[in-house]
């Protein structure tokens, strides 16, 4: 009997027939894998949407497959089993390791063509953007006539009628809730509250924030997939909330609020780093003059090319970090040759980053030039983000990415180095250097302190600290590349009706042809193109274009998608425009069907 294929001993045993006992091998082998998987994997991989490695959905075979992780019936092709198998996943150090017989058990799956774990996941209930608008009315329904004109919504429902897993959607929610909080200057963590029952569309009030109608108006400004509905539920709620759009997508405001112009504009941040100092209340010159610093200098930090320096000065909501960046390390750039300053003919800087806490305890991001002047992004010859098409430390995003435990531990060598060549400094400069460069000792105190603060806050969000970022996760899922069913979800329709809608319309057909390929997929920005076309020729609603872009007119040039836009990257909804706006709205009849 060991001679035989275990199909055909499943059979002699069990009296099963040969499709039956086909069925059972690939339910046990199924069962399996996905026990080893679960048992060494899942903790750090989808576990309460824990995304370490960009990866939360290591129990869902259909994402293995899609993302190329697991190559159903080829073995030697599945990156899975490979890291797996060389011990690299999980990583060392971590415990219990799979056995052999367990990475046996995954080698075994995926020659049998990686079936389907079981139970296979209930189907999901089609949400619609009418009942979105229903579920949002309903709620403020629910609310106070003081507190409705304050509230606004995220959602990830696409996300949700896209098929993602609940771990996925577990971690959307996480960084929906930290992001919201990292752009708030309000003294406590308020968690966005969800309205629904599968969680996807989340109330915050602007207040709790300390946002002003202000900000939503510059967050509408820049959305791209802003839609009316004529449906009574949308109506009441713009009537309540007073604003022409009183949600947009969850995973479009990560990508967007988590960096330049929206980062800067929803906190408010100031032109330069010494108004940011005035605002908080700390004077850096007089903090350096009276030995109120503590500083570490290095060589080989990570983000930048060259020697930096780290400095920590007290501030009303806990720490101010501020960076001193170098394009060289030749003569006044040489932190080891001259660690004092940036005054009083001390080093001479190109930039830096400030990293501060914001009353709630997480932290806030800016990047300056030498002059302090605020800038979007650091230039590539002095840091870089590798994450980043540009490889350019973008503020906001990028910062976050590196900081995603608050403070980052870094041993200070200036300290060391005066102390082994004192008679390289004037003994004033020996006294300066060691008041304001601590030893190893009390700067580490000081590190653990900060990043229990913000672990603190991070925990408040419903969050935890960990070697993952899930804002970067969310960014980066909305910047990749649509499939069938995520570009209808987006439309707001099932993967079938848009699939139909692709066959026997040109105007959408020819720019999203490729989503009908078996596996075709289509650019974020192609999409965002042609998502105005999407809404007038599938009637869905009135199209609204992010305010300061001109969309090139169909009839002007029919080869142009009425959806192509030319404008500036800050684009701003002043009152004037808002009234445009409310005026257009009035004009849409139902009878006109748009």
């Amino acid at each position: 009997m060991r001679s035989l294929p275990l199909a055909a001993v499943l059979v002699c045993c069990t009296g099963l027939s040969p499709s039956a006992a086909d069925d059972s091998l690939e339910e046990s082998v199924a069962a399996r894998a996905e026990a080893v998987l679960r048992n060494h994997c899942y903790r750090c991989h989808g576990q309460d949407g824990a995304v370490e490695g960009g990866l939360n959905f290591i129990l869902d075979r259909d994402r293995l497959v899609a993302g190329e992780l697991v190559s159903p019936g080829d073995v030697e092709r599945s990156l899975l089993l490979a890291r797996v198998a060389e011990g690299e996943m999980p990583p060392e150090g971590e415990s219990p390791r799979p056995s052999d017989e367990e990475v046996a058990v995954l080698r075994a799956w995926i020659a049998a063509g990686a079936p389907a774990f079981n139970p296979a996941a209930q189907p999901r209930t089609f949400v619609s953007p009418d009942d979105i608008a229903r579920l949002v009315r309903e709620d403020l329904d629910a609310r106070g006539e003081r507190n409705r004109p304050f509230a606004r919504y995220l959602t990830i429902t696409h996300l949700y009628n896209a098929g993602r897993s609940d771990d996925e959607l577990q971690t959307y929610r996480h960084a929906l809730s930290k992001l919201v909080n990292s752009l708030s200057w309000g003294r406590r963590v308020v968690v966005p509250a969800a309205v629904d029952p599968a969680r996807t569309v989340f109330r915050i009030d602007m207040r709790d924030y300390e946002w002003s109608e202000k900000i939503w108006e510059r967050i509408v400004a820049s959305y791209p997939y802003g839609v009316t509905l004529l449906s009574e539920d949308f109506q009441r709620a713009v009537e309540e909330t007073r604003t022409v759009l009183p949600y947009v997508r969850g995973d479009w405001f990560v990508a967007a609020a988590a960096r330049p112009p929206l980062y800067h504009q929803i906190l408010e941040l100031p032109e330069t780093d010494a108004e940011l100092e005035s605002r908080l209340g700390i004077g850096v010159v007089e903090n350096i003059r009276q030995d109120r610093v503590a500083r570490a200098g290095f060589n080989g930090s990570g983000v930048s090319r060259n020697n930096r320096l780290i400095e920590r000065h007290e501030s009303p909501h806990g720490a101010y970090w501020k960076s001193y960046d170098f394009a060289g390390n030749a003569n006044l750039q040489n932190l080891f040759a001259h660690p004092l300053g940036p005054f009083n003919g001390g080093f001479q800087h190109d930039g830096g980053e400030i990293i501060f806490n914001l009353p709630n305890g997480l932290q806030a991001y800016l990047l300056v030039d030498a002059a302090g002047q605020r800038i979007d992004k650091g230039p590539t010859a002095i840091v870089s983000d590798p994450r980043q098409p540009d490889r350019a430390v973008v503020n906001g995003l990028s910062c976050m990415s590196c900081h995603v435990r608050g403070t980052i531990s870094k041993r200070d060598q200036i300290r060391q180095h005066v102390e082994r060549r004192p008679e390289s400094f004037s003994t004033e400069e020996v006294a300066s250097i060691l008041a304001i460069y601590p030893p190893d000792d009390s700067f580490e105190t000081l590190l653990r302190e900060d990043a229990k603060r913000f672990a603190r806050a991070v925990e408040a969000t419903g969050g935890k600290v960990g070697g993952a970022e899930p804002i970067v996760a969310l960014a980066q899922r909305f910047e990749a590349e649509l499939d069938l069913p995520l570009a209808a979800a987006e439309a707001g329709l099932t993967e079938e009706y848009f699939r139909e809608a692709l066959d026997y319309t040109p105007r959408l057909s020819r720019p999203l042809g490729s989503l009908a390929i078996p596996g075709g997929t289509v650019q974020r920005d192609a999409f965002i193109a042609v998502f105005g076309d999407i809404v007038l020729e599938l009637k869905l609603g009135a199209y609204l274009p992010p305010v300061g872009l001109v969309a090139t007119s169909p009839e002007a040039n029919p080869e142009q998608p009425a959806t192509a836009y030319e404008g500036d990257s800050e684009p701003a909804l002043d009152a004037e425009a808002l009234k445009a706006l409310e005026l257009k709205l009035k004009e849409l009849s139902p009878d006109e069907g748009k």
